[in-house]
């Protein structure tokens, strides 16, 4: 398997080959998912967040949207991982 460029983010579920190109303000510990292995999360829970983005956008991030919003991201990853391997 050939190594992940510094200056590109690999799609977070194993095995999978995308990548994306890192941002200058994105740190090591940057996580991204591919379209396709992210509309394996659960729909409603990818809607939400989607609303509470547009939300924290318009009225500024707070700690606690950032929880929420991290809280959102996991589930959504677990699922999608899940879903990816087969169970």
């Amino acid at each position: 398997m050939t190594p992940i460029p510094h200056d590109r983010i690999g799609c977070l579920i194993m095995g999978c080959r995308r990548t994306y190109k890192r941002e200058p303000d994105e740190g090591e510990g940057a996580e991204v998912m591919c379209g396709d292995h992210y509309r394996l999360g659960d729909k409603a829970l990818r809607q939400l967040r989607t609303k509470l983005k547009r939300t924290a956008r318009r009225t500024g991030w707070t700690p606690r949207l950032g929880r929420i919003d991290a809280w959102l991201w996991e589930r959504i990853k677990r699922q999608a991982n899940e879903r990816a391997m087969g169970l």
